[in-house]
């Protein structure tokens, strides 16, 4: 017969698997800020330098990071040197350590596989970062468009035969909705590869959007996406340097530690997991 002491502690882990972030079981996105340190057009990878200690950076990842570009568009708008915004996806503890928030630093560089999103930063009238040009999906970024534009989609179509960002079904079309206040609302349903332009009169910008392509994910969407493929840019009559190393940049955000609700779920399975051995020992 099973030891009573047993069946609570395995109770208890399966109450904890219930309790611990999502995040902890599917690969999440990661967003940082660093600069270009390579384009290779040939193998079509960006290599990123992550530098969340002088950017504010959702996760403070460190090292170097090279991935597939989300499009070949960023091969003639983007130059080495220049601050971008960058999205890619990994397990949470691959890329973090709770107690510190840092991965772990390495020589090495980390293939991350894929780029979802790169987008060029700028300083904005506050003085606050901006995005003046965006590859990738708009979805998933913690820099805002400049002008306060916002792009929102919604996508349709055939089901993929396999959830991989570089290659989309021709068929997929994208409900676009760009947006920057009451008085400024588009909407157009865009297919792959179709481009669309709207101009604000009131501070004379222009932005302009091409969906590349992407992939209904339908109730996968928490694990499959992102999915969606865009190249947006804004326009204005407003300099909008890109940033680069070097130039003035923006102070660093304190660093704080990305384990959230996770922490205390581990501590408490810990401590369930030593009062189990200790039972075991009487």
């Amino acid at each position: 017969m099973i030891p009573k002491y047993y069946i609570i502690i395995a109770a208890a882990c399966i109450v904890l698997l219930f309790l611990a972030d999502p995040a902890s079981a599917t690969p999440i996105p990661v967003i940082i800020r660093g600069s270009v340190v390579e384009m290779n057009e040939s193998a079509h990878t960006v290599t990123l330098r992550a530098d969340c200690e002088r950017y504010s950076c959702r996760y403070n990842v460190t090292g170097l990071f090279v991935g597939r570009v989300p499009n070949r568009e960023i091969f003639s708008r983007v130059k080495p040197g220049e601050v971008v915004e960058a999205v890619f996806k990994d397990w949470i503890f691959q890329i973090t350590d709770p107690s510190s928030g840092y991965i772990v630093p390495s020589r090495d560089t980390h293939n991350i596989r894929q780029w979802y999103t790169i987008q060029s930063l700028a300083h904005g009238d506050n003085g606050t970062l901006v995005s003046t040009e965006l590859f990738g999906d708009p979805g998933y970024v913690d820099t805002p468009l400049d002008a306060g534009y916002r792009v929102d989609y919604r996508l349709s179509g055939s089901a993929p035969h396999a959830y991989d960002y570089a290659t989309f079904p021709r068929d997929t079309l994208a409900n676009t909705s760009v947006r920057k206040d009451a008085e400024f609302s588009r909407s157009v349903v865009l297919a792959t590869g179709k481009v669309c332009r709207y101009s604000d009169t009131r501070d004379n910008t222009t932005i302009t959007i091409q969906f590349i392509g992407g992939y209904d994910a339908g109730g996968m969407e928490g694990k499959a996406c992102p999915c969606a493929d865009y190249h947006i840019r804004v326009l204005s009559e407003k300099d909008r340097t890109p940033l680069a190393m070097g130039r003035e940049e923006e102070s660093a955000a304190p660093h704080k530690s990305p384990s959230g609700p996770l922490l205390p779920v581990l501590v408490a399975g810990a401590m369930i997991l030593v009062a189990g051995f200790r039972r075991m020992q009487e």
